[in-house]
């Protein structure tokens, strides 16, 4: 039979552990970042400056359009988030990252290209960033 002090003074378990962390410990950076309007206006920054690249066509960008549209959609999800509504802000970030996914991916990634790359990449991000923020978190109770 162990005492307190025989608990205390044992190796740490991930039971004990999760017990005596504070809400302020547990989170993640993730999840503080999740909680930032910056993924999604970097994402909106991204989008806004490969249009000169969409304007020449180079293989694998989206269009001007798209990505003018895209990039205004990610800024007003940045916007959501840091009025304070978390769950929106992630939510619409997560949609439309998951949007963009659906829309560019085969092209993205038959081209090879650095670009399109980057931006799949970016919205990849947002979507697991924000997805995880939006599925899996509990409300706050405040």
């Amino acid at each position: 039979m162990t005492t307190e002090k025989d608990a205390a003074n044992s190796p740490p378990t991930t039971a004990n552990v999760s017990k005596t962390l504070s809400k302020a410990n547990r989170d993640s950076f993730y999840s503080v970042l999740a909680k930032t309007p910056y993924s999604a206006w970097a994402m909106s920054a991204l989008c806004f400056a490969s249009t000169p690249a969409a304007m020449m066509k180079f293989t694998g960008v989206p269009s001007l359009l798209e990505l003018s549209a895209f990039g205004f959609i990610f800024a007003g999800a940045g916007y959501i988030t840091s009025t304070g509504d978390i769950t929106n802000g992630s939510g619409t970030t997560t949609a439309w990252s998951l949007s963009y996914m659906l829309f560019n991916m085969s092209r993205a990634v038959k081209s090879k290209k650095p670009l399109p790359l980057i931006l799949m990449s970016g919205a990849l991000a947002n979507a697991a960033l924000h997805g995880k923020q939006y599925f899996f978190s509990e409300p706050d109770s405040d």
